[in-house]
Formats: C-alpha cells, sequence, structure tokens
C-alpha cells in the first residue's frame, strides 16, 4: 500500500489544482513550490491560481494528460509566469526594501529567469554604504562571474554597485 504524502497545507491546495500527469514527482514540485515563495518571487496563492489556469487550460482543448506539464517543471521552468492573473502580476520595487524578508534580488528572475537566479543570484547579500549597493557573493569566482554576466543588468536595475567577495 502506498504511503501517503505528508500534510502541507500551503502546498496542498496548488497540488490540488495542478493538472494530473504520470510520473508527476511531489516532492519535487513541494520543494520547487516552497523555494519561490521562500525566494520573494510569488506567493503560494499566486502559484494555486496559475495551477487552476494551467488546468483550465488543459481541460478545456482536452489535452492528452501525458503531454501536461510535471508540476516540478511547471514551477522551474518559469511556465507559472504564463498563468498568472493579470491583476496579481504587479512589478516588484527595483530594490526591495532589506527589512522585509524578501529576496533583495527577487525582482531579477522576470529578467534571467528562474534556473539563472537560483545559481548565480539566490546565494547574494546586499549591504548599502550611502546610496551605493554593494553585492557579496559568496567567492571571487561567484563575485568574477556576476561581474562579466550581470553587472550591466544590476547597473540599469540599482544604479552604482560593487560586486565583492
Amino acid at each position: 500500500m502506498p504511503r501517503k504524502p505528508p500534510d502541507d497545507p500551503v502546498f496542498d491546495p496548488f497540488w490540488a489544482a495542478f493538472p494530473p500527469r504520470r510520473p508527476s514527482p511531489r516532492e519535487r514540485a513541494r520543494r520547487r513550490f516552497h523555494a519561490l515563495i521562500k525566494a520573494g518571487i510569488a506567493t503560494a496563492e499566486e502559484l494555486t491560481a496559475a495551477a487552476r489556469a494551467y488546468a483550465a487550460e488543459k481541460r478545456a482543448t482536452k489535452a492528452d494528460p501525458q503531454y501536461n506539464l510535471m508540476a516540478s517543471t511547471f514551477l522551474a521552468d518559469d511556465c507559472w509566469r504564463d498563468y498568472v492573473p493579470a491583476e496579481d502580476t504587479a512589478e516588484p520595487s527595483p530594490v526591495p526594501d532589506l527589512d522585509t524578508g524578501v529576496h533583495p534580488f527577487g525582482g531579477l528572475v522576470d529578467r534571467v529567469g528562474i534556473k539563472r537566479w537560483s545559481t548565480w543570484f539566490r546565494p547574494l547579500r546586499l549591504e548599502r554604504d550611502g546610496d551605493l549597493k554593494i553585492v557579496i557573493a559568496p567567492s571571487k569566482f561567484h563575485a568574477d562571474r556576476i561581474r562579466a554576466d550581470f553587472e550591466q543588468l544590476l547597473r540599469e536595475a540599482w544604479g552604482e554597485v560593487e560586486v565583492r567577495p
């Protein structure tokens, strides 16, 4: 007899709304769901609404369930953004308040994608010295990569920035 997955009152409505597909690993989807929320990229309500909209589209087109996305792919590849209702897509402020608990680089997900954001921006910290924004990377390699690939993007978003290891 299969084990019943543990209750997760935040994730369960999303999972119930998402169209079925076999296989669709629940635990992988649950981890990605909570990672998006923790990073401040989306709320549970936005993700659940996106799942409902995706399911409605699949029902309307009478698509074969084998062609439905896995829930984890839907979350990881930013597919969910295509299904967020228009009134829930307000742009985040370019530099979030550091006291809010929202990841300071969460607003860049739209511009770089969730995979690149998770790899390069999630480990970063942001500090301020007056008007100068100081980006703290976990290593010299990481700081060099941010400077090479993303410094222009950071300057467009925030003005003067300095990247340090």
